[in-house]
Order: structure tokens, then sequence, then C-alpha cells
């Protein structure tokens, strides 16, 4: 791991432990996955979320779940306020259009 890399690292922690409020002014892509049952399921909630902004990454039937996996990418700012409207509103979402919120992922920028 190079020094940005580390100095990055260091940042994302203390985003996470509340000492940082937000890691930086630019958007950049965050991915957001959901499950459901049925697959007409899965295809509307993917409209769902390409009207919300929304690229769609990928809705397959994932062997491993036995589901269909909704994953997207939107892009934003990282700010805990952000983040955590984002996370209520597609908790609400899932449960609204049948689906399970399983959490999001990000690759910290160099």
């Amino acid at each position: 791991m190079n020094e940005s890399q580390k100095q990055n690292l260091g940042i994302v922690k203390a985003f996470f432990r509340g000492e940082v409020k937000r890691l930086t002014e630019t958007p950049w892509p965050v991915h957001f996955f959901f499950f459901c049952e049925d697959e007409s399921d899965a295809y509307r909630l993917s409209g769902a979320l390409q009207k919300r902004g929304h690229k769609i990454l990928s809705c397959k039937f994932s062997e491993e779940s036995a589901k269909w996996q909704v994953r997207t990418e939107e892009m934003l700012i990282f700010d805990n306020e952000v983040l955590a409207e984002r996370l209520d509103r597609y908790e609400a979402l899932a449960i609204q259009m049948k689906a399970e919120f399983d959490g999001w992922e990000s690759m910290m920028p160099e």
C-alpha cells in the first residue's frame, strides 16, 4: 500500500468512526444491492431505481442466494447525512417493492 492509499484509508476509518463528516466534495460511485424473490419484482425495482437516477449494473438470478439480485450505482458525495438518508430511503423502497435491501459498497478514489 502506497502513502496515498494509507492516507485515504485513514480518512475512511475516521469517517466511519464519526470523526469526519464528509470524505470528499466530489461525487463518486456507490453501489447498492437488492434481492427479490421474483424476476418481475426485480425488473420493477430496477425501473424504479433507474427513474431515481441509478445506473443498473445488473439484474440477474443469483444461484448463491436463489433470489434475483439488483445491483445499482449512484453518484454520491460521501457525507454521513446523505448516506443515512439514502439507506433509509432504499430500505423503505425495498419494502414497498417486495424486495430486500442488502446494503452498499464503494471504493475510495485515489
